[in-house]
């Protein structure tokens, strides 16, 4: 999304301020054509709270954010979060779609710079895999660490023996969260515990604040919004394949750099 956001910002933002940033997200087009008072009417709140959301997220006011998102020539509407009907071809590629425009929105250089400057050293690197298909994106990310040669990359699978493990690790070392939420319990648990024992830690994580990201030195942010059909959880993660292609490409770009040197 053309809305440039800061981490910094993003922690800050209160729960009421997020569910703002995400509606805005979802609705570009019709927020383009709306009365502050109209956006207001829609998020149950005053129109004072949406001066101060704008000017928190860095903008002078609604008018601006307004004149920002109107740049965006894809304003199209993601598909409803929540389950209804079946879903069709159309809508599955709408969200795909606004997701991916969305995250590469977030990417900021200086930000992927120091990622992949971490990934670009010889401290040990360590992955949790959180069970299910996120473990797919994990992997993925190592394939490619190996792919391109980096060495001392190392799984981290049972909760358990994860929390064991970060209380034994140097303090010179990575470890990786992936979270297609943010907030699954036992990845916010272990993101807490190494941050007590001063780990290095980077999140790949959703652009609104949650407690992985609140937990990490570094974070990745991607948009996404959670989709459930029956209790079955299936949100996206393509926009997260397409974060960690852009972080490798950083790194390799630097690695290439160093060897040239």
């Amino acid at each position: 999304m053309v809305l440039k956001i800061d981490d910094d910002t993003l922690r800050q933002l209160n729960e009421t301020e997020s569910e703002m940033l995400k509606y805005v997200y979802r609705h570009k087009a019709a927020v383009c054509s709306m009365s502050i008072k109209e956006l207001a009417g829609e998020l149950n709140c005053a129109p004072s709270s949406v001066v101060r959301f704008c000017k928190k997220i860095g903008y002078s006011g609604f008018s601006e954010v307004k004149y920002a998102l109107q740049d965006d020539r894809s304003n199209t509407e993601p598909a409803n979060s929540e389950v209804s009907v079946p879903a069709t071809y159309e809508s599955i590629m709408t969200d795909i779609s606004t997701s991916i425009v969305g995250t590469a929105g977030l990417m900021q250089n200086e930000r992927l710079y120091k990622v992949a400057s971490l990934l670009n050293t010889d401290l040990p690197i360590y992955l949790y895999y959180p069970g299910g298909i996120t473990d797919n994106l994990v992997t993925y990310l190592e394939r490619l660490l190996m792919i391109n040669g980096r060495t001392n990359v190392y799984q981290l699978h049972s909760g358990n023996m994860t929390a064991h493990l970060i209380q034994t690790i140097p303090e010179q070392a990575i470890i990786i969260f992936i979270s297609a939420s943010g907030m699954w319990h036992k990845t916010v648990k272990l993101a807490q515990t190494a941050k007590l024992h001063n780990l290095v830690s980077v999140g790949i994580t959703p652009v609104y604040n949650n407690d992985v990201a609140v937990h990490c030195n570094y974070n990745l942010r991607f948009f996404a919004h959670q989709r459930e059909n029956k209790g079955a959880e299936f949100t996206s993660r393509l926009c997260i394949y397409y974060l960690i292609d852009t972080l490798i490409e950083f790194y390799r770009q630097l690695k290439k750099g160093d060897e040239q040197v």
